[in-house]
């Protein structure tokens, strides 16, 4: 009987979906809290992950290499280093599936476009599943210094993209497909939403707003996990 991909394996495929993670999150994940320094060690040594500075505190984030990228059918443009607005975009998408105890998965864009045709948003998207169903979020990483109307507004336009498309107007209406709004401080949660439901948007769609860190605020966040 097949005993199924190894945690080596495993570790690859996490690193070239999400693009970085980083070693709380792959302890978490992969070792049961345990002390994965000797795995990334290794892999570091052959030449299958990299790790990358620019993170407070001298934390590293990892990513794959570029042959191990080609090797497991990658884009290897997951594997530059980011400037800090695409280190944070993913910094939240990795927080968002990976750090809380719902566990949610990104999905490959390629895998949408064959499930729903031309006409989805750009963007990020993750599924989660509960006991009643499956839940698609287009989720939005948003900067410390957008504005909530600057949010809101784009909330509006994508709403009403998805209220004509022929596959997801439906979702749209049941909350199969809802938006969540990741921001990097716990204190704007609260002023988001509200703002969001002062504008009437949570009428037509469901809209959430989670804790996600940006490389600034994720040293306090780390310490939580």
């Amino acid at each position: 009987m097949s005993e199924g991909p190894s945690r080596d394996d495993r570790l690859m495929d996490h690193l070239g979906l999400y693009r970085i993670s980083l070693r709380p999150i792959i302890e978490r994940l992969f070792f049961d809290g345990k002390n994965s320094g000797n795995v990334i060690q290794r892999l570091l040594n052959q030449k299958r992950i990299q790790s990358r500075s620019g993170l407070p505190r001298r934390m590293r984030y990892y990513q794959l290499s570029a042959a191990e990228a080609k090797t497991r059918g990658f884009p290897v443009g997951r594997t530059e280093p980011f400037g800090s607005q695409a280190l944070n975009t993913h910094l939240g998408v990795l927080w968002f599936c990976c750090a809380g105890e719902t566990r949610r998965h990104l999905v490959e864009p390629d895998d949408l476009q064959r499930q729903f045709g031309e006409g989805l948003p750009s963007g990020p998207h993750a599924v989660e599943q509960d006991y009643a169903m499956h839940r698609l979020w287009r989720l939005r990483v948003a900067a410390a210094e957008a504005e909530d109307n600057s949010l809101i507004r784009w909330l509006r336009k994508e709403m009403a993209a998805l209220s004509r498309h022929s596959q997801l107007a439906t979702p749209l209406r049941t909350r199969q497909y809802a938006f969540m709004l990741l921001v990097d401080t716990k204190t704007r949660v609260p002023a988001l939403e509200q703002s969001i439901l002062e504008a009437g948007l949570t009428e037509d769609a469901l809209i959430q707003v989670e804790f996600a860190p940006s490389h600034l605020t994720l040293a306090e966040a780390v310490k939580q996990l």
